[in-house]
């Protein structure tokens, strides 16, 4: 729940709810929750070992991420080539017929990554 949504204490909550949105939202200390949950907060910020401990998983968690990306953009382009290379055999040969096969039979296609070694 990010800052924004916090605005939702205005509108009548239960009190220790409202009270906590708006310790997100404005960092107000009103009851025994959100005072433990500053205190914790407090404790690491205060505590450079435990920030660099979550700044290293934030991190991490960032960098899988941008791996994740670029893995699954590689495997898109990997998987865009291999489907276009039957089709320039296919028109050098000449068959253009055999060009509608692919999309409709993928069976047809398999037969085409083997009969070309793709």
């Amino acid at each position: 729940m990010g800052p924004r949504n916090a605005r939702a204490w205005e509108r009548g909550l239960d009190e220790g709810l409202r009270n906590l949105l708006h310790h997100i939202r404005e960092g107000r200390v009103a009851d025994a929750l959100t005072a433990e949950i500053d205190e914790a907060v407090s404790v690491v910020n205060d505590n450079p070992a435990r920030r660099e401990v979550i700044v290293d998983y934030i991190t991490l968690e960032q960098t899988m991420q941008v791996h994740e990306r670029a893995a699954c953009k590689e495997a898109r382009a990997e998987g865009e080539a291999r489907h276009a290379a039957p089709v320039g055999h296919l028109l050098d040969e000449g068959r253009i017929d055999d060009l509608r096969h692919p999309t409709a039979d993928p069976t047809f296609l398999e037969a085409l990554y083997a009969e070309y070694g793709l």
